[in-house]
């Protein structure tokens, strides 16, 4: 039989990694080798416990026996010689790491290295990026129709780096957003005269392998037009709208409403 004092520690959380700090280089420890329950030791406390026998059938036990340890739970001890421990062997101070526990939720992201693959830029592009073209009501414009272009990719936020690379791989151009609607981070470029000299070239020299070509091919048409000042008048917001039908989702009700005739160009 054993006893549990009622100032006995909450149960130990963390084992001591076995490691050094020179094999440490995205795996700490030995392979197949258990070494953490995912706490960090910081947040245990310090708290101590001991345990203290009684008597068991009617045998009187000498007061000097008991144990006292550090960061233990339960202190349990049994009778006839079997005793049950879970401790913490040494101080994070003694370990060969300082505060191995600290590294539990450590993640690091690089943005330096080798500059993005021109080809990787494009395939990834295929994947995750697109070329809109809005239309939508503008009091400001002389027409009341503004038009903007754009060329974005979107990720999730913890892949910021990511997007800081691909914005330094298009020479720092650009600009990335937190888009609340998607809960995610976008890197885009809408300046007219940054998708002719900057984006357009580089997917016409790295080509898209995917439907996207479609797009992009559309999107080219566009921007030049309004780099011509199309966007500025009604008869080049009709062109704009004609390509604009044959281009990702098609055109808006706001778009339909300002221009009933639409003739959309061959995809």
């Amino acid at each position: 039989m054993a006893v549990k004092l009622s100032n006995s520690g909450d149960t130990l959380k963390l084992m001591v990694p076995n490691c050094i700090r020179k094999y440490i280089c995205g795996q700490n420890n030995y392979l197949g080798t258990v070494t953490s329950h995912k706490m960090k030791e910081t947040e245990m406390g310090y708290r101590g416990s001991k345990s203290s026998l009684f008597k068991y059938n009617s045998q009187p036990i000498s007061k000097g026996k008991g144990v006292k340890e550090q960061r233990v739970d339960g202190s349990w001890c049994f009778l006839k010689g079997k005793h049950l421990r879970c401790t913490l062997t040494g101080f994070e101070r003694s370990y060969q790491v300082k505060v191995p526990s600290k590294q539990i939720f450590k993640i690091y992201y690089s943005t330096g290295g080798k500059p993005f693959n021109p080809n990787f830029v494009t395939g990834f592009t295929d994947a995750e990026g697109s070329f809109t073209i809005s239309i939508y009501s503008d009091n400001k414009a002389t027409t009341k129709i503004r038009v903007m272009a754009r060329f974005k990719i979107g990720l999730n936020e913890k892949d910021l780096p990511l997007l800081m690379q691909f914005q330094k791989f298009f020479g720092g151009i650009g600009t990335i957003t937190y888009d609340k609607a998607d809960n995610s981070l976008i890197y885009s470029v809408s300046s007219v005269t940054e998708l002719l000299n900057v984006i357009i070239p580089h997917f016409i020299n790295y080509p898209l392998l995917t439907q996207k070509a479609a797009d992009f091919n559309l999107f080219v048409q566009i921007v030049k037009l309004m780099n011509q000042g199309s966007h500025l008048n009604y008869a080049g917001l009709q062109q704009i709208a004609n390509i604009k039908a044959s281009l990702n989702k098609g055109i808006s009700y706001f778009v339909l409403s300002k221009f009933p005739i639409i003739n959309p160009v061959k995809r």
